[in-house]
């Protein structure tokens, strides 16, 4: 379902919820119905996510040789 949203339309909506958050009339709405607000951030955790799917733990490891004993 998701795997066709662009790049470029999840940052224009990561800026309409931003442009609808900083309005005053929204933010009374929302005190008049007594509505809690449960948005979080999530790029830190996205950021995060990326790096480690990004990270080659390949490059660390140390190749064992046949030692004789």
């Amino acid at each position: 379902m998701y795997n066709n949203i662009t790049l470029e339309r999840l940052q224009e909506i990561e800026r309409e919820r931003e442009e609808t958050m900083a309005d005053t009339a929204y933010q009374r709405w929302m005190q008049d119905l007594r509505v809690a607000s449960m948005y979080v951030d999530r790029q830190l955790a996205l950021n995060a996510q990326h790096a480690m799917q990004e990270w080659d733990i390949t490059r660390f490891r140390i190749p064992i040789k046949d030692q004789c004993m």
